[in-house]
Protein backbone atom coordinates (compact mmCIF):
# COMPACT_ATOMS: atom_id res chain seq x y z
CA UNK A 1 0.00 0.00 0.00
CA UNK A 2 1.72 3.26 -1.11
CA UNK A 3 2.37 5.87 1.55
CA UNK A 4 -0.74 8.09 1.84
CA UNK A 5 1.25 11.24 2.56
CA UNK A 6 3.03 10.84 -0.77
CA UNK A 7 -0.16 9.99 -2.66
CA UNK A 8 -1.90 13.05 -1.20
CA UNK A 9 1.04 15.26 -2.24
CA UNK A 10 0.78 13.99 -5.82
CA UNK A 11 -3.00 14.52 -5.87
CA UNK A 12 -2.58 18.08 -4.61
CA UNK A 13 0.10 18.88 -7.19
CA UNK A 14 -1.92 17.59 -10.12
CA UNK A 15 -5.26 19.06 -9.04
CA UNK A 16 -3.72 22.53 -8.65
CA UNK A 17 -2.88 22.78 -12.37
CA UNK A 18 -5.68 24.66 -14.09
CA UNK A 19 -4.85 23.93 -17.74
CA UNK A 20 -4.15 20.21 -17.46
CA UNK A 21 -6.18 18.14 -19.92
CA UNK A 22 -8.71 15.90 -18.11
CA UNK A 23 -7.00 12.79 -19.46
CA UNK A 24 -3.59 14.38 -20.06
CA UNK A 25 -0.59 12.23 -19.33
CA UNK A 26 1.18 12.59 -15.99
CA UNK A 27 4.88 12.08 -16.59
CA UNK A 28 7.34 11.18 -13.85
CA UNK A 29 11.07 11.82 -14.13
CA UNK A 30 12.36 8.37 -13.14
CA UNK A 31 16.06 7.80 -12.46
CA UNK A 32 15.56 4.57 -10.53
CA UNK A 33 16.78 6.20 -7.30
CA UNK A 34 14.81 6.18 -4.06
CA UNK A 35 13.11 9.55 -4.52
CA UNK A 36 11.84 9.05 -8.06
CA UNK A 37 10.84 5.45 -7.31
CA UNK A 38 8.66 6.67 -4.43
CA UNK A 39 7.16 9.33 -6.70
CA UNK A 40 6.41 6.90 -9.51
CA UNK A 41 4.59 4.51 -7.18
CA UNK A 42 2.63 7.32 -5.51
CA UNK A 43 1.63 8.65 -8.91
CA UNK A 44 0.50 5.23 -10.07
CA UNK A 45 -1.61 4.88 -6.94
CA UNK A 46 -3.24 8.26 -7.56
CA UNK A 47 -3.56 8.10 -11.37
CA UNK A 48 -3.11 4.49 -12.51
CA UNK A 49 -4.31 5.07 -16.09
CA UNK A 50 -2.41 8.29 -16.80
CA UNK A 51 1.08 7.84 -15.36
CA UNK A 52 4.09 7.55 -17.70
CA UNK A 53 7.78 7.38 -16.74
CA UNK A 54 10.72 9.15 -18.39
CA UNK A 55 14.25 7.87 -17.87
CA UNK A 56 17.16 9.95 -19.19
CA UNK A 57 20.45 8.10 -19.61
CA UNK A 58 23.21 10.70 -19.28
CA UNK A 59 25.84 8.04 -20.11
CA UNK A 60 28.13 9.39 -17.38
CA UNK A 61 28.51 6.09 -15.50
CA UNK A 62 29.75 2.73 -16.77
CA UNK A 63 26.64 1.12 -15.28
CA UNK A 64 24.17 3.50 -16.97
CA UNK A 65 22.94 0.78 -19.36
CA UNK A 66 22.13 -1.39 -16.35
CA UNK A 67 20.19 1.51 -14.84
CA UNK A 68 18.14 1.83 -18.02
CA UNK A 69 17.38 -1.88 -17.90
CA UNK A 70 16.37 -1.65 -14.22
CA UNK A 71 14.01 1.26 -14.86
CA UNK A 72 12.38 -0.40 -17.86
CA UNK A 73 11.87 -3.68 -15.96
CA UNK A 74 10.57 -1.86 -12.87
CA UNK A 75 8.02 0.16 -14.86
CA UNK A 76 6.85 -2.59 -17.20
CA UNK A 77 6.43 -5.05 -14.32
CA UNK A 78 3.93 -2.57 -12.89
CA UNK A 79 2.32 -1.84 -16.29
CA UNK A 80 3.60 1.72 -16.33
CA UNK A 81 4.53 3.01 -19.80
CA UNK A 82 8.11 4.29 -19.93
CA UNK A 83 10.17 6.30 -22.39
CA UNK A 84 13.98 6.17 -22.27
CA UNK A 85 16.34 8.60 -23.96
CA UNK A 86 20.14 8.63 -24.11
CA UNK A 87 21.85 12.03 -24.16
CA UNK A 88 25.41 13.30 -24.54
CA UNK A 89 26.75 15.57 -21.83
CA UNK A 90 29.57 17.99 -22.65
CA UNK A 91 32.61 18.40 -20.44
CA UNK A 92 33.00 21.33 -18.06
CA UNK A 93 30.04 22.02 -15.80
CA UNK A 94 28.81 18.43 -15.87
CA UNK A 95 25.88 19.02 -13.52
CA UNK A 96 24.63 22.00 -15.54
CA UNK A 97 25.15 20.26 -18.88
CA UNK A 98 23.33 17.13 -17.67
CA UNK A 99 20.43 19.24 -16.47
CA UNK A 100 20.20 21.05 -19.81
CA UNK A 101 20.23 17.76 -21.73
CA UNK A 102 17.60 16.31 -19.41
CA UNK A 103 15.27 19.27 -19.84
CA UNK A 104 15.64 19.08 -23.60
CA UNK A 105 14.25 15.54 -23.39
CA UNK A 106 11.41 16.77 -21.19
CA UNK A 107 10.62 19.50 -23.71
CA UNK A 108 10.53 16.95 -26.52
CA UNK A 109 8.25 14.47 -24.74
CA UNK A 110 5.89 16.44 -22.49
CA UNK A 111 3.32 18.45 -24.38
CA UNK A 112 0.80 21.20 -23.56
CA UNK A 113 -2.01 19.98 -21.33
CA UNK A 114 0.33 17.47 -19.67
CA UNK A 115 2.35 17.60 -16.46
CA UNK A 116 5.81 16.42 -15.46
CA UNK A 117 6.42 15.48 -11.82
CA UNK A 118 9.93 15.56 -10.34
CA UNK A 119 10.93 13.99 -7.03
CA UNK A 120 12.93 16.79 -5.39
CA UNK A 121 12.23 16.93 -1.65
CA UNK A 122 12.85 19.30 1.25
CA UNK A 123 16.50 18.29 1.68
CA UNK A 124 17.13 18.95 -2.02
CA UNK A 125 15.64 22.40 -1.55
CA UNK A 126 18.11 23.10 1.29
CA UNK A 127 21.01 22.11 -0.96
CA UNK A 128 19.74 24.26 -3.81
CA UNK A 129 19.26 27.35 -1.67
CA UNK A 130 22.77 27.15 -0.24
CA UNK A 131 24.39 26.19 -3.55
CA UNK A 132 22.87 29.12 -5.42
CA UNK A 133 23.75 31.47 -2.58
CA UNK A 134 27.40 30.37 -2.65
CA UNK A 135 27.47 30.64 -6.45
CA UNK A 136 26.37 34.28 -6.26
CA UNK A 137 23.00 33.61 -7.87
CA UNK A 138 20.98 34.93 -4.95
CA UNK A 139 18.75 33.22 -2.42
CA UNK A 140 16.74 31.48 -5.13
CA UNK A 141 14.75 28.33 -4.27
CA UNK A 142 13.59 25.60 -6.60
CA UNK A 143 10.15 26.51 -7.88
CA UNK A 144 7.26 24.32 -6.80
CA UNK A 145 5.71 24.83 -10.23
CA UNK A 146 7.23 26.06 -13.48
CA UNK A 147 6.73 25.67 -17.23
CA UNK A 148 8.67 23.92 -19.93
CA UNK A 149 9.17 25.68 -23.26
CA UNK A 150 6.43 23.44 -24.65
CA UNK A 151 4.00 25.03 -22.19
CA UNK A 152 3.71 21.87 -20.11
CA UNK A 153 3.76 22.19 -16.33
CA UNK A 154 6.62 20.90 -14.16
CA UNK A 155 5.69 20.27 -10.52
CA UNK A 156 7.63 19.05 -7.50
CA UNK A 157 5.05 17.47 -5.13
CA UNK A 158 7.57 16.46 -2.44
CA UNK A 159 9.27 19.79 -1.71
CA UNK A 160 7.64 19.91 1.74
CA UNK A 161 8.57 16.30 2.58
CA UNK A 162 11.87 15.09 4.10
CA UNK A 163 13.94 12.68 2.01
CA UNK A 164 14.00 10.17 4.89
CA UNK A 165 10.23 9.83 4.62
CA UNK A 166 10.51 8.69 0.99
CA UNK A 167 13.13 6.05 1.76
CA UNK A 168 11.21 4.81 4.80
CA UNK A 169 8.09 4.37 2.66
CA UNK A 170 10.01 2.20 0.18
CA UNK A 171 11.62 0.13 2.94
CA UNK A 172 8.22 -0.61 4.46
CA UNK A 173 7.09 -1.99 1.08
CA UNK A 174 10.35 -3.90 0.56
CA UNK A 175 11.13 -2.01 -2.63
CA UNK A 176 14.75 -1.66 -3.73
CA UNK A 177 16.21 1.31 -5.60
CA UNK A 178 19.37 2.26 -7.46
CA UNK A 179 22.26 4.13 -5.84
CA UNK A 180 24.42 6.45 -7.96
CA UNK A 181 28.07 6.13 -6.82
CA UNK A 182 28.82 9.61 -8.15
CA UNK A 183 26.72 11.00 -5.27
CA UNK A 184 29.60 10.08 -2.97
CA UNK A 185 32.11 12.22 -4.87
CA UNK A 186 32.73 15.53 -3.13
CA UNK A 187 34.25 16.94 -6.30
CA UNK A 188 30.77 18.14 -7.28
CA UNK A 189 29.60 21.19 -5.34
CA UNK A 190 26.16 19.79 -4.55
CA UNK A 191 27.65 16.56 -3.24
CA UNK A 192 30.10 18.51 -1.07
CA UNK A 193 27.20 20.40 0.47
CA UNK A 194 25.19 17.22 0.97
CA UNK A 195 28.00 15.05 2.33
CA UNK A 196 30.19 17.50 4.23
CA UNK A 197 28.52 20.84 4.97
CA UNK A 198 24.85 20.13 5.72
CA UNK A 199 25.51 17.22 8.16
CA UNK A 200 27.56 19.58 10.34
CA UNK A 201 24.89 22.28 10.14
CA UNK A 202 22.18 19.76 11.07
CA UNK A 203 24.12 18.72 14.15
CA UNK A 204 23.95 22.29 15.42
CA UNK A 205 20.50 23.14 14.05
CA UNK A 206 18.51 19.90 13.60
CA UNK A 207 15.55 21.76 12.12
CA UNK A 208 17.60 23.65 9.50
CA UNK A 209 15.69 22.05 6.60
CA UNK A 210 12.37 23.32 7.96
CA UNK A 211 13.90 26.78 8.46
CA UNK A 212 15.28 26.85 4.94
CA UNK A 213 11.90 25.69 3.68
CA UNK A 214 10.35 28.78 5.26
CA UNK A 215 13.02 30.94 3.61
CA UNK A 216 12.13 29.33 0.28
CA UNK A 217 8.44 30.10 0.83
CA UNK A 218 9.19 33.74 1.69
CA UNK A 219 11.45 34.09 -1.35
CA UNK A 220 8.85 32.62 -3.66
CA UNK A 221 6.16 34.95 -2.27
CA UNK A 222 8.41 37.98 -2.78
CA UNK A 223 9.27 36.73 -6.26
CA UNK A 224 5.61 36.48 -7.22
CA UNK A 225 5.00 39.99 -5.91
CA UNK A 226 8.03 41.52 -7.63
CA UNK A 227 7.48 39.84 -10.99
CA UNK A 228 3.76 40.53 -11.12
CA UNK A 229 2.74 42.63 -14.11
CA UNK A 230 5.80 41.96 -16.30
CA UNK A 231 5.28 40.02 -19.51
CA UNK A 232 8.01 39.47 -22.08
CA UNK A 233 9.55 42.90 -21.48
CA UNK A 234 10.38 45.26 -18.64
CA UNK A 235 10.74 49.03 -18.72
CA UNK A 236 14.26 50.43 -18.34
CA UNK A 237 12.89 53.25 -16.19
CA UNK A 238 11.66 50.68 -13.68
CA UNK A 239 15.24 49.44 -13.28
CA UNK A 240 16.96 52.82 -13.53
CA UNK A 241 15.11 54.25 -10.52
CA UNK A 242 16.48 51.70 -8.03
CA UNK A 243 20.03 50.81 -6.86
CA UNK A 244 21.96 48.46 -9.24
CA UNK A 245 21.77 45.48 -6.89
CA UNK A 246 18.01 45.91 -6.51
CA UNK A 247 17.66 46.25 -10.28
CA UNK A 248 19.54 42.98 -10.80
CA UNK A 249 17.25 41.26 -8.28
CA UNK A 250 14.16 42.59 -10.08
CA UNK A 251 15.59 41.38 -13.37
CA UNK A 252 16.39 37.96 -11.91
CA UNK A 253 12.91 37.48 -10.48
CA UNK A 254 11.36 38.45 -13.80
CA UNK A 255 13.63 36.00 -15.66
CA UNK A 256 12.76 33.18 -13.28
CA UNK A 257 9.11 33.60 -14.23
CA UNK A 258 10.22 33.12 -17.83
CA UNK A 259 12.10 29.91 -17.06
CA UNK A 260 15.66 31.30 -16.77
CA UNK A 261 17.49 30.11 -13.65
CA UNK A 262 21.20 29.94 -14.49
CA UNK A 263 22.36 33.56 -14.84
CA UNK A 264 24.60 35.09 -12.13
CA UNK A 265 24.14 38.41 -10.35
CA UNK A 266 27.42 39.65 -11.87
CA UNK A 267 26.18 39.02 -15.40
CA UNK A 268 22.93 40.88 -14.70
CA UNK A 269 24.68 43.87 -13.12
CA UNK A 270 27.14 44.07 -16.04
CA UNK A 271 24.26 43.96 -18.52
CA UNK A 272 22.39 46.72 -16.69
CA UNK A 273 25.54 48.85 -16.74
CA UNK A 274 25.74 48.39 -20.51
CA UNK A 275 22.11 49.44 -20.84
CA UNK A 276 22.65 52.50 -18.63
CA UNK A 277 25.87 53.64 -20.33
CA UNK A 278 24.38 53.72 -23.81
CA UNK A 279 27.75 52.77 -25.35
CA UNK A 280 26.06 49.77 -26.98
CA UNK A 281 22.68 50.62 -28.48
CA UNK A 282 21.71 46.95 -28.64
CA UNK A 283 23.38 45.16 -25.68
CA UNK A 284 22.71 41.44 -25.69
CA UNK A 285 22.90 38.94 -22.82
CA UNK A 286 22.76 35.28 -23.85
CA UNK A 287 20.82 33.13 -21.41
CA UNK A 288 20.02 29.42 -21.22
CA UNK A 289 16.82 29.41 -23.27
CA UNK A 290 16.84 32.89 -24.80
CA UNK A 291 18.53 36.27 -24.49
CA UNK A 292 17.99 39.81 -23.25
CA UNK A 293 17.85 42.60 -25.82
CA UNK A 294 17.17 46.31 -25.55
CA UNK A 295 14.72 48.08 -27.84
CA UNK A 296 13.82 51.70 -27.28
CA UNK A 297 13.16 52.04 -23.54
CA UNK A 298 12.45 48.42 -22.74
CA UNK A 299 14.41 45.22 -22.17
CA UNK A 300 12.93 42.22 -23.94
CA UNK A 301 13.32 38.56 -23.20
CA UNK A 302 13.78 37.01 -26.63
CA UNK A 303 13.29 33.30 -27.17
CA UNK A 304 14.98 31.52 -30.03
CA UNK A 305 12.95 31.89 -33.21
CA UNK A 306 12.35 28.55 -34.95
CA UNK A 307 13.88 28.12 -38.38
CA UNK A 308 11.65 28.70 -41.38
CA UNK A 309 11.86 28.75 -45.18
CA UNK A 310 12.87 31.90 -47.07
CA UNK A 311 9.53 31.99 -48.89
CA UNK A 312 6.16 30.26 -49.13
CA UNK A 313 3.39 30.33 -51.71
CA UNK A 314 -0.35 30.42 -51.06
CA UNK A 315 -3.72 31.10 -52.65
CA UNK A 316 -5.97 33.38 -50.56
CA UNK A 317 -8.01 33.03 -48.49
CA UNK A 318 -5.51 31.21 -46.33
CA UNK A 319 -4.56 30.46 -42.76
CA UNK A 320 -0.95 29.37 -42.53
CA UNK A 321 0.72 27.96 -39.45
CA UNK A 322 4.42 28.66 -40.00
CA UNK A 323 7.18 27.43 -37.65
CA UNK A 324 7.45 30.83 -35.95
CA UNK A 325 3.95 32.28 -36.23
CA UNK A 326 0.58 32.30 -37.94
CA UNK A 327 -0.57 34.25 -41.00
CA UNK A 328 -4.20 34.78 -41.92
CA UNK A 329 -5.34 36.30 -45.23
CA UNK A 330 -9.03 37.18 -45.48
CA UNK A 331 -11.31 38.79 -48.06
CA UNK A 332 -12.76 42.29 -47.39
CA UNK A 333 -15.32 44.38 -49.25
CA UNK A 334 -13.15 47.51 -49.23
CA UNK A 335 -9.83 48.86 -48.01
CA UNK A 336 -7.81 45.76 -48.82
CA UNK A 337 -5.01 45.08 -51.27
CA UNK A 338 -5.72 43.87 -54.78
CA UNK A 339 -4.34 40.60 -56.02
CA UNK A 340 -4.37 39.27 -59.56
CA UNK A 341 -1.88 36.43 -59.25
CA UNK A 342 -0.71 33.96 -56.63
CA UNK A 343 0.88 35.26 -53.48
CA UNK A 344 4.50 34.81 -52.36
CA UNK A 345 5.36 35.13 -48.67
CA UNK A 346 8.98 36.21 -48.31
CA UNK A 347 11.31 37.02 -45.43
CA UNK A 348 14.39 39.20 -44.95
CA UNK A 349 13.65 41.37 -48.00
CA UNK A 350 13.96 44.53 -45.93
CA UNK A 351 15.21 46.74 -48.77
CA UNK A 352 12.13 46.03 -50.88
CA UNK A 353 9.92 49.09 -51.32
CA UNK A 354 6.16 49.29 -51.02
CA UNK A 355 4.14 51.98 -52.80
CA UNK A 356 1.84 53.77 -50.36
CA UNK A 357 -0.60 56.63 -50.84
CA UNK A 358 2.00 59.15 -49.66
CA UNK A 359 4.95 57.70 -51.54
CA UNK A 360 7.09 54.60 -51.17
CA UNK A 361 8.98 53.20 -48.18
CA UNK A 362 11.32 50.31 -47.59
CA UNK A 363 10.00 47.34 -45.69
CA UNK A 364 12.64 48.03 -43.02
CA UNK A 365 11.25 51.51 -42.41
CA UNK A 366 7.64 50.33 -42.25
CA UNK A 367 8.60 47.68 -39.71
CA UNK A 368 10.60 50.18 -37.65
CA UNK A 369 7.75 52.69 -37.63
CA UNK A 370 5.41 49.86 -36.67
CA UNK A 371 7.45 49.18 -33.53
CA UNK A 372 8.80 45.81 -34.66
CA UNK A 373 12.13 45.17 -32.85
CA UNK A 374 15.21 44.73 -35.06
CA UNK A 375 15.66 41.03 -34.26
CA UNK A 376 12.16 40.24 -35.48
CA UNK A 377 12.24 42.19 -38.75
CA UNK A 378 14.04 39.53 -40.82
CA UNK A 379 11.36 37.06 -39.73
CA UNK A 380 8.34 39.25 -40.47
CA UNK A 381 6.37 38.08 -43.55
CA UNK A 382 6.31 40.33 -46.61
CA UNK A 383 3.66 39.61 -49.23
CA UNK A 384 4.68 39.81 -52.89
CA UNK A 385 2.66 39.38 -56.07
CA UNK A 386 4.42 39.17 -59.43
CA UNK A 387 7.60 40.49 -57.81
CA UNK A 388 5.88 43.55 -56.27
CA UNK A 389 5.67 44.09 -52.51
CA UNK A 390 1.94 44.55 -51.94
CA UNK A 391 1.44 44.10 -48.18
CA UNK A 392 3.19 43.98 -44.82
CA UNK A 393 0.60 42.28 -42.58
CA UNK A 394 -1.01 44.56 -40.05
CA UNK A 395 1.19 47.52 -41.00
CA UNK A 396 0.84 48.59 -44.65
CA UNK A 397 -0.44 47.59 -48.05
CA UNK A 398 -0.07 48.82 -51.63
CA UNK A 399 -1.80 52.06 -52.56
CA UNK A 400 -4.18 50.26 -54.92
CA UNK A 401 -7.12 49.46 -52.66
CA UNK A 402 -10.66 48.20 -53.07
CA UNK A 403 -12.35 44.83 -52.73
CA UNK A 404 -9.56 42.45 -51.97
CA UNK A 405 -7.61 41.10 -49.04
CA UNK A 406 -6.20 41.92 -45.62
CA UNK A 407 -3.41 40.04 -43.86
CA UNK A 408 -2.77 39.49 -40.15
CA UNK A 409 0.39 38.10 -38.59
CA UNK A 410 1.17 36.85 -35.08
CA UNK A 411 4.57 35.68 -33.83
CA UNK A 412 4.63 32.53 -31.74
CA UNK A 413 8.15 33.07 -30.37
CA UNK A 414 10.47 35.96 -29.73
CA UNK A 415 7.74 38.58 -29.94
CA UNK A 416 7.57 41.63 -27.67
Amino acid sequence: MPDQVLVDAVNTAVSSVGDLEPEGRIWVGFSGGADSTALLLACQAAFPDRVCAIHVDHQLQSASADWVRHCVEFATSRRIPIETRAVSVSVGNVEGAARAARYQVFDDLVGPGEILLLAHHRNDQSETLLLRLFQGRGLVPMAQVRRLRSGAVVSRPFLKIQGDHLRSALKQEGIAWLSDPSNESDGLDRNFLRNQVLPIIRQRWPDVDQRLDRVASYSEALENLAARGHGESIGIDELRDVPPVQASVDLRLWLRKLGEFQVTDRALIDYLQQVASGTDRQPNLKLHNGSLKRYRERIYYVREIPGHAAHYSCEPPAALALPHGSLKISAVASGGFALNKSLEICFDQLKARIVLSGGSKTAARVLSEGGIPPWLRPHYPLLFSDGVLIAIPGLAHHQRTGPGWVAQWRFDAGSP
